[in-house]
């Protein structure tokens, strides 16, 4: 030990340096046991920390299932109640909507068309496109729109 050696290099008492040394180990044998148990108690801590994280995992998963499926249950209630009375159209509604139905699908139709044109060689045929990979007859259109 450095100890050790540098007490037996005093010019003291025989005695005093063995029991320095031995006063010494002891402390050093004290701080290790304690150093020991608080390991073991810290180790037994984060056992029982972890088991309370898992737990409260486990019961926050649950809660937002139940959470989930309460709203759902809340929102076909709601359908049930007022959905009838929402949705029904009246005359001018519902022709406003076959309308605005009937042009958004005639735009859609012109673009899928412009694209097949674009991206798919095609052949011209009397009654439109017709895509050979795919067997896809797009009519040529013309946007117009009314004011």
């Amino acid at each position: 030990m450095e100890i050790a050696e540098k007490l037996a290099r005093l010019k003291t008492a025989e005695g005093l340096p063995k029991w320095v040394i031995g006063l010494f180990e002891e402390v050093a044998n004290d701080a290790q046991r304690h150093i020991e148990i608080h390991l073991a108690q810290a180790e037994k801590a984060h056992c029982v920390l972890a088991q309370k994280h898992q737990i409260t995992l486990a019961e926050n998963h649950r809660l937002t299932i139940k959470s989930n499926a309460l709203t759902l249950e809340l929102a076909y209630y709601k359908r049930m109640r007022y959905g009838i009375k929402n949705e029904a159209l009246t005359a001018e509604q519902r022709d406003l909507f076959v309308e605005t139905f009937d042009a958004d699908i005639a735009a859609i139709e012109c673009e899928l068309a412009n694209k097949l044109e674009r991206d798919i060689p095609t052949q011209s045929t009397q009654s439109g496109i017709k895509n050979h990979a795919w067997g896809l007859v797009a009519k040529p259109c013309q946007r117009t729109y009314q004011e």
